[in-house]
């Protein structure tokens, strides 16, 4: 009776290793999701600056994920227009009389100035936001599309959502207003009024 059981035993071929394969992928698929949720959760929480990684990396430059980024814009001072200066004959301020001095200002600017300030970049930076959001918006649609609903905006919106787009989307709008609000439009653009 013993040699039967060891017969039983030894015709048992042992057991290969077909999951094996499997396992080491599995393992490189949890690794590589908890890589991803770790990147997203460091840019989500500042750690990771993406827009230095755009700019270091010149995202904005490639051709499929770089209308996802934008491109940094250099600061420029405004300059002041030189037509409606050179109409202007030059004005020359007349020297204060002696008798009646005005004291200047020179105070530090106060808390409520302060706070007016903050509140009025803050705006502003809120606007801009939206603006960019319309224009992704409107780039995502079909030119006849876009045009249909920006004719039915005024000039400063509209050019204000064109210069927050790509050239080539912004010239395909551009190309499907009519000649006459085009035109306009043009002239806006090289005048450089200062968006909205």
């Amino acid at each position: 009776m013993a040699g039967k059981i060891k017969g039983n035993v030894a015709s048992t071929p042992p057991k290969a290793k077909s999951g094996g394969f499997f396992k080491i992928l599995l393992i490189l698929l949890v690794t590589l999701i908890l890589a991803g949720g770790a990147f997203v959760l460091g840019a989500y929480l500042n750690f990771i600056d993406l827009d230095k990684l755009a700019d270091d990396w010149k995202v904005y430059d490639k051709p499929v994920i770089g209308r996802f980024f934008q491109k940094p814009q250099p600061f420029a001072p405004p300059v002041p227009d030189t037509e409606a200066s050179a109409l202007l004959p030059p004005v020359q301020p007349a020297p204060p009389s002696p008798s009646v001095m005005v004291p200047t200002d020179s105070r530090p600017p106060t808390v409520a100035e302060e706070a007016a300030e903050k509140s009025k970049k803050a705006r502003q930076a809120e606007e801009a936001k939206r603006v960019s959001k319309l224009a992704r918006l409107y780039t995502s649609m079909k030119p006849e599309e876009a045009v249909a609903i920006l004719n039915q905006l005024d000039d400063g919106m509209v050019l204000a959502i064109l210069n927050k787009m790509e050239e080539d989307q912004a010239a395909k709008i551009l190309a499907a207003f009519d000649a006459r609000r085009a035109a306009r439009l043009t002239e806006a653009m090289l005048k450089a009024k200062p968006d909205i």
